[in-house]
């Protein structure tokens, strides 16, 4: 969607996962970069997945995966105010992670990158690249989720799908 139409921003599920299956890091970003776009973070405790035993990320690590990235902000889900409380210690103490740290927070969720990523349907052609989870410029929106669901209708030529 972002190589097709005049987006501001766009939500994005990004954290050690995402390299590993369907990659908005790899393939999305430099094309929001390229665009001016901003681009929120988001999903980056996958759930809360990436807290829990096997993995046992901190906040710490999962939001400073995500800002690492060629992201604006990020969106993180809380359920109690402890979360709260955890999650703003760890972006208050924010700096950016070397490639290297970044690389290894990618290995130690590598053998259950799939789980951590469940929210991320398998697509085809430019529809993997365009697999926005949500795109705003404030006025498209709509207009968007309309365009998407054309997308998927088989009835549409295949002239008309770009």
């Amino acid at each position: 969607a972002a190589r097709r139409y005049p987006l501001d921003t766009a939500l994005v599920a990004i954290n050690p996962a995402d390299r590993l299956r369907l990659s908005f890091i790899a393939e999305f970003l430099p094309v929001a970069a390229g665009k001016g776009m901003g681009v929120i973070a988001m999903k980056v405790l996958a759930w809360g997945l990436l807290l829990r035993d096997p993995v046992r990320l901190t906040p710490a690590e999962a939001i400073g995966y995500a800002l690492s990235q060629q992201v604006s902000t990020a969106i993180i889900g809380c359920s109690t105010p402890e979360e709260v409380e955890q999650n703003v210690a760890a972006a208050s103490r924010y700096r950016p992670l070397p490639p290297g740290q970044l690389s290894q927070l990618e290995e130690r969720i590598r053998p259950l990158a799939r789980q951590y990523s469940t929210f991320k349907r398998e697509a085809s052609g430019r529809k993997q690249v365009d697999a926005v989870a949500a795109a705003s410029s404030g006025r498209d929106l709509h207009f968007l989720q309309h365009v998407s669901e054309l997308e998927e209708s088989p009835r549409l030529s295949s002239n008309c799908r770009g």
